[in-house]
């Protein structure tokens, strides 16, 4: 399919310069600048997303641009069709917006079977998502449902859609782009969100725990732990050693409770590694120096106030062995993070992970906080004033 999805773009991205050039200028919806260099514009991309669409590496981006493409030009087709313009028989809007939908299903039909087929070609790698335990979505889910949630999104997306095209239909040029735009941008938010929460926290957190370079004997607390995507993901790396986590199984994901949990170990290999606990992690019921790995992911911002965010943080302190390493994802307040370990003299750094945590965009990125215990601190430090 790539490679016929790949010649038809090398031919209508052609005719944007050649044949029938004049033809899809006057496609172009009025009130757009420039018709002429929008039209090189799409042909170029078109040009550059077939050439993709041949490499393995750039593949699932090429057929991603060309989906959202796609999406973009179809105002064209749609004023084409009323104004008359053709450029084949039967161009009238209903078989226009039929042939779209098979090509915007054939583009991302691309970028899908390719991320499918990496993760089932990489069983080995150390990330509980790859195995076969059911890790939920993560999100605010206390007040309004995963389920509500998602119904209002996808109603307020088609509903713009429908504005789009109504817009276009009736000649409403400004409020059919704005809408149009609106309407990708909350698309892209869409699958970024659901990208990060069913494959891109996996891939991260995978890389993070093989860099560690663990022994295999090692004691790991996660905080928060949720239903283990990162906890079990450890545990697998620890044949010789524990993972605990502790959680108070709050809704900040669907379906996170204990049982789910114990449920992942068990099908993922690791229960007799696994050890829980439901507790306040402000209030950690651990001895000091208990712990030569701690990780959290995505869970101290959910502490409403600031206090409590630096209590979760001495406790981690408390616990964390001489020589320690700590590394807490999260989507805010990493840089008092990074300020605190650092009073507490641990050897600290921050960094953004990148567009696989994204969180429905750039505008929301995930940073990771990462610090190391002296290998000489003999006692717990005193709980600095907060």
């Amino acid at each position: 399919m790539r490679d016929g999805l790949a010649a038809m773009f090398v031919m209508t991205g052609t005719a944007h310069f050649v044949g029938l050039r004049d033809t899809m200028i006057a496609m172009v919806p009025p009130g757009l600048p420039a018709p002429a260099a929008l039209v090189s514009i799409s042909g170029a991309l078109e040009l550059l997303g077939a050439v993709g669409l041949l490499w393995s590496r750039t593949r699932p981006w090429a057929g991603l641009g060309l989906f959202l493409l796609l999406l973009a030009v179809f105002p064209a087709n749609v004023h084409a069709a009323r104004a008359g313009i053709s450029t084949s028989p039967g161009d009238s809007l209903l078989p226009r917006t039929l042939i779209q939908l098979v090509f915007l299903a054939a583009t991302l039909a691309i970028p899908v079977g390719c991320w499918r087929s990496r993760r089932r070609a990489s069983p080995s790698r150390p990330m509980a998502g790859a195995g076969r335990g059911a890790y939920g979505v993560d999100g605010e889910f206390s007040r309004v449902s995963a389920g509500t949630q998602l119904t209002i999104v996808v109603l307020v997306w088609l509903g713009l859609v429908a504005l789009t095209v109504t817009a276009l239909a009736r000649g409403w040029i400004v409020v059919a782009v704005l809408a149009g735009v609106v309407a990708l941008g909350l698309l892209f938010a869409i699958a970024t969100y659901a990208y990060t929460t069913r494959v891109g926290k996996f891939r991260v957190w995978s890389a993070l725990l093989t860099g560690l370079r663990l022994d295999g004997d090692e004691e790991l607390l996660d905080l928060g732990c949720g239903r283990g995507a990162v906890l079990l993901a450890a545990a697998r790396l620890l044949p010789r050693g524990h993972a605990t986590g502790i959680d108070r199984w709050q809704a900040d994901q669907t379906g996170n409770c204990a049982d789910a949990t114990h449920r992942n170990a068990r099908s993922e290999g690791v229960a007799d590694r696994v050890r829980l606990f439901t507790g306040d992690i402000r209030r950690l019921p651990f001895d000091d120096h208990s712990f030569d790995v701690i990780v959290s992911s995505l869970v101290l911002h959910n502490i409403p106030d600031a206090d409590g965010r630096r209590a979760a943080l001495d406790e981690a302190v408390r616990v964390l062995r001489p020589g320690g390493r700590l590394l807490i994802a999260d989507l805010a307040h990493t840089g008092d993070y990074l300020a605190r370990l650092r009073h507490h003299g641990l050897t600290a750094g921050r960094r953004n992970l990148g567009p696989r945590m994204w969180w429905t965009g750039p505008w929301g990125p995930t940073h990771l906080v990462t610090a190391t215990a002296g290998a000489d601190r003999q006692s717990s430090p005193e709980p600095a004033p907060l």
